[in-house]
Parts: C-alpha cells; sequence; structure tokens
C-alpha cells in the first residue's frame, strides 16, 4: 500500500520542468474529452513548460488524464505501452488527473517496472483510495488533484464564452453507452452507407441528429430530468424550448456546437461530467447525475472540486432502483 507524501498541486509537480522540453500526450475522444485536453494545455503553460513534439526529445513525459485508466474504458493502457521499455522508460512520466481502476490491467507490474520516475495523479478520492491499495515502486508518487479541465477556469478562453452566454433553451444531455445510467449501451445510430461515402460531416450530423433527439425524448431520464428542471430550477419546456443532445458526441455535433449548446443554455441537466464542468464554470444553473456508484467517477469529482459553485446540485442515479427506496 502506498504509505509515501500524498502530492496535491499538478501545477507544483509541474513546476520544476519549467523552461524545459516536455511532450503532452494528448487525450483523444469526445468533446469532453477536448475539454481535458485544453485544461491541461493550460496546467503546461502555467508551469512555463516547453511542449515538444516527441516524446525522444523531451526531459519528461506528460499524459493527458481522463477516463482511459479505469476499468470501463481503458484505452489508455495500451498509449501508455511505448513508455515501459527503452530510452522512454527512464523518462519521468506524470500522469494527469484520471479516474483510476486497475482490475482488468497488468498497468500496476508495468508501471513498477519502469526505471523512470512515475508520478500517478487521481482526480476524485474513489480513484485515489483504489490507488492507494495497491502495492507500488518506491519511483512511484500518487497525487489527487482537481480534472484539468478546471484549469479553463479565468482563462481567456472561458471569459469569451461568458461574454456570449445567453438563456434560450435548457439543456438536456443523457449519456447512453457504458457510462450509462441503465448500465446498457443504446444501439449506435449510423449513416446510410452512400451518405457516408459521399456527405460532408455537417450532413451526417444533421441525418443523426434527428433520430439522436427523437430517441432521447422518450426516456425516463428525460422525464426526470425535466420534473427536475422544474422543482429545483423554476425553469419548465413551458418558458423555453427543451434541447435533449448528448452534446459530447462528435459524430452529433461539432466542438462549436457543443460550446454553444452550453453557453445558451438557460440550465443543464446532464450524466456527462464535462458538460457538466463546463456549465458550472459558466455559472449555469446545473444539474449533475451520477451513475455506478462503486465506479463513483462524476459524484467523486462534484465531492473533490464542484461542491462549493453554488449554481451546481447533484444527484445520484434517480433511475437506480436502490436509490429511490432509500
Amino acid at each position: 500500500m502506498q504509505s509515501a507524501k500524498l502530492l496535491n498541486s499538478l501545477v507544483e509537480t509541474l513546476n520544476p520542468y519549467a523552461g524545459r522540453p516536455v511532450y503532452l500526450d494528448r487525450l483523444h475522444g469526445n468533446h469532453g474529452d477536448a475539454l481535458i485536453v485544453m485544461g491541461a494545455e493550460q496546467a503546461c503553460r502555467r508551469a512555463g513548460c516547453r511542449i515538444v513534439d516527441t516524446p525522444e526529445e523531451a526531459d519528461a513525459i506528460f499524459v493527458v488524464g481522463g477516463a482511459g485508466l479505469s476499468s470501463v474504458w481503458g484505452g489508455a493502457y495500451c498509449e501508455l505501452e511505448r513508455y515501459y521499455e527503452g530510452s522512454l522508460a527512464a523518462k519521468p512520466l506524470v500522469i494527469f488527473p484520471s479516474t483510476l481502476s486497475f482490475e482488468a490491467s497488468d498497468f500496476v507490474d508495468r508501471i513498477n517496472h519502469r526505471p523512470g520516475a512515475t508520478v500517478l495523479f487521481a482526480r476524485e478520492r474513489p480513484s485515489l483510495e483504489r490507488a492507494q491499495a495497491v502495492a507500488w515502486g518506491p519511483r512511484v508518487l500518487l497525487g489527487l488533484d482537481d480534472d484539468t479541465a478546471f484549469h479553463l477556469r479565468d482563462t481567456d478562453w472561458l471569459q469569451s464564452l461568458k461574454s456570449r452566454t445567453r438563456a434560450r433553451h435548457l439543456l438536456i444531455v443523457e449519456r447512453r453507452d457504458a457510462e450509462s445510467l441503465g448500465g446498457q449501451p443504446e444501439a449506435t445510430v449510423r449513416a446510410p452507407s452512400t451518405l457516408k461515402r459521399l456527405a460532408p460531416m455537417w450532413l451526417k450530423r444533421r441525418v443523426k441528429l434527428s433520430s439522436h433527439m427523437r430517441s432521447r425524448t422518450d426516456t425516463s431520464f428525460y422525464r426526470w430530468a425535466v420534473e427536475e428542471s422544474e422543482r429545483s430550477l423554476g425553469i419548465s419546456p413551458k418558458d423555453v424550448p427543451v434541447v435533449p443532445i448528448d452534446i459530447s458526441q462528435q459524430s452529433i455535433v461539432s466542438f462549436d456546437r457543443f460550446l454553444s449548446l452550453i453557453t445558451d443554455a438557460a440550465a443543464v441537466v446532464t450524466t456527462r461530467l464535462h458538460v457538466g464542468i463546463l456549465a458550472a464554470l459558466l455559472d449555469k444553473p446545473t444539474v449533475m447525475v451520477g451513475g455506478d456508484r462503486k465506479y463513483a467517477k462524476i459524484s467523486g469529482i462534484y465531492q473533490q472540486s464542484m461542491t462549493e459553485m453554488d449554481c451546481v446540485r447533484y444527484f445520484d442515479n434517480p433511475l437506480d432502483p436502490e436509490e429511490k427506496s432509500a
């Protein structure tokens, strides 16, 4: 079990690399992941690091965080393979704040055998506790700090978004993948093959969006979200139109549209973490809903980073029978 001093500031951990070349291994995924990357870049700028194009020319390797090191997704495990052997294994490795679980991976063993130092940041306490229960080697340090999207706070970019905020609709964002409230992903909405081959992306998105929105208005979460918005926020479909879109999906909306749907919202009800984070940073009335209590990603990040944000309300899964009977 980990007993060494716990690091509590990502930027302070990066400060020794001020003015030095570092490689930032960026995350690829949905629009929420794009906010994580933008925040990670901002953290590097605040620490004065000089980001280079390849890990070979860097003094240290920084890996953008997220849910990729969790048992739900696990995609980052493959991304890290190249840092376990050869010359890159000797370089310091800093894994930015992440949701962590190691049940189905040899990650712990591979990290422990790296000759270079490794710093592993959790972004919520449940992940930290899972990490602290592991037997790490002497070259591994653990830390706890906010999701890197919070580094966008007070940036010129965020201030620009704030200057354009409106209150035009109620935005309801329900994810229906491996992290859905019901635990079952929905079937993918696929465009016709001819359209996929010949049509521009904007047209593909329009075709998929129409079917997507119809499916999102006939769910238990949608009905709960509308009722909760009226009850706790005082915002009703009689006042503003309801926009039920999982805006984090790149196949449904562009990143610019993702931003505008949040900035134009009178309120946001969401099971998507980074939709809630950006809405809260923009001071929008925000209802965030967590799913799997064992995974505890959203509830943990709310407790770690958002309890003092007056515009945010958090609910455990309202569709969970155990929650209803509690």
